[in-house]
């Protein structure tokens, strides 16, 4: 009975998950001044002035930003060494964090000039190493893989598909594949993820669609995942995957509960 609305249902449903992607995409926070001799952007000339951001290759600029929920972000403009693109990083700060940045940069003479008084020069080396160790800690930017590529075993082809997957953010991605077989079936795969957990270990949730297209006519499966996902920049993306299969969408005889174990190439 569905059939009758598969074209209406295909636009709206594909639609939505291409539209999810922008959405969640938009969480931008205000922009905060942590020293009013850098304004609200950190540019080269002031990177170099106040010794910041040493370990960022292709530093352009950086912000930091409050979000309405309270929370802090750094946010770098890099360009990226094999593309030449300009990206941005935003990597969760402590308020504390803000606060000390803000004092570094305040201070900055003074910290970095010598004292000849023994007690001053003691006082002095502990906040040039606190001020250090803070920064190291903040200089290493956890960048989320952009782009993968992988073959999926099982999974949202069923018996085997090729898949390219783009990360819009540190907790979101949205994927597509293609199974084909033959000149009698095509599977044609667009899935949206919302990703759990630190660096490259996470959990995954999300939605999808296939696109069946074969000989005897069309058909559309929506789906459901949760499963689990190493993903390292400019390594390897590995995944263990549940896909759960709402039968009411289908006349198809498939199973409600499917797995896929998938691996490739992360950019």
């Amino acid at each position: 009975m569905l059939r009758k609305h598969f074209p209406l249902m295909l636009v709206l449903i594909y639609s939505f998950l291409l539209t999810l992607a922008p959405l969640s995409a938009q969480e931008e926070g205000e922009i905060i001044i942590v020293s009013k001799r850098v304004g609200k952007e950190i540019d080269k000339e002031e990177r170099d002035q106040f010794k910041l951001f040493k370990g960022i290759n292709g530093f352009q600029s950086a912000v930091y930003t409050k979000l309405p929920d309270g929370r802090y972000f750094l946010e770098i403009t890099y360009l990226d060494e094999n593309t030449g693109e300009e990206k941005i990083n935003r990597v969760l700060q402590s308020e504390l964090s803000v606060k000390n940045r803000g004092d570094y940069i305040d201070r900055f003479e003074e910290i970095q000039a010598p004292i000849e008084a023994e007690d001053s020069t003691n006082k002095t080396r502990d906040n040039i190493d606190h001020f250090e160790e803070s920064q190291a800690l903040q200089d290493t930017v956890d960048q989320p893989p952009a782009t993968a590529y992988y073959f999926e075993l099982l999974g949202k082809g069923f018996l085997y598909s090729l898949n390219v997957d783009f990360r819009l953010k540190r907790s979101t991605a949205i994927g597509f594949g293609l199974a084909v077989y033959g000149a009698d079936l095509s599977i044609l795969n667009s899935t949206y993820y919302y990703l759990i957990g630190k660096k490259n270990k996470k959990f995954e949730t999300g939605c999808g669609i296939d696109f069946a297209i074969g000989n005897e006519g069309s058909d559309v499966l929506f789906y459901g995942v949760l499963g689990y996902r190493y993903q390292k920049k400019n390594k390897s993306i590995f995944r263990i995957s549940c896909y759960i299969l709402p039968q009411f969408f289908s006349d198809a005889e498939l199973p409600s509960i499917w797995f896929g174990l998938s691996f490739g190439k992360s950019l």
